[in-house]
C-alpha cells in the first residue's frame, strides 16, 4: 500500500474511503468474467465517443501563432531543455507568425475579375 507513488503518507483509513467512494469498482469478477469483459467489446460505446467537437476543425493561423508562442516561452524557461529545442521551436515560431501574417493580406480587388475566355 505504502509503495504507490506519491501515496506514502496515506493512511489505512484514507485507502479504505477511496475504496469506499465507487461500489461499482470495488465489484469482485471470476477469471472467466474478466477474460469475457476483455475479449467483447462494451455495448455502448456512446461515452468513449467525443461529440461535443467536430473531427475536422481547422485551427487558425492566428490559433497556432499564439499556441506555438505560448510553447517557446514555456520551452525556453525550462532548465533541461537543449539549445537545439530552442532553435526548432523558434523556428516553428517564426513559420506560423509569417503564416499569421500572410493570412491578413487584402486581397487585390483584381484578383476578382478574371479575362473571358474566347
Amino acid at each position: 500500500m505504502y509503495r504507490l507513488c506519491k501515496c506514502e503518507d496515506a493512511t489505512e483509513h484514507t485507502v479504505t474511503e477511496w475504496l469506499s467512494c465507487d461500489p461499482e469498482a470495488n465489484q469482485l469478477y471470476t477469471d472467466e468474467e474478466i477474460i469475457s469483459l476483455v475479449q467483447n467489446k462494451p455495448q455502448d460505446d456512446s461515452d468513449l465517443e467525443e461529440t461535443d467537437e467536430p473531427e475536422n476543425v481547422l485551427v487558425s493561423h492566428s490559433e497556432a501563432a499564439n499556441a506555438v508562442e505560448i510553447a517557446l516561452r514555456f520551452i525556453e524557461q525550462c532548465e533541461n531543455v537543449t539549445s537545439t529545442d530552442i532553435m526548432f521551436m523558434r523556428r516553428w515560431h517564426n513559420t506560423t507568425s509569417t503564416s499569421r501574417i500572410t493570412s491578413l493580406y487584402q486581397t487585390n480587388l483584381t484578383n476578382f475579375f478574371k479575362p473571358k475566355d474566347r
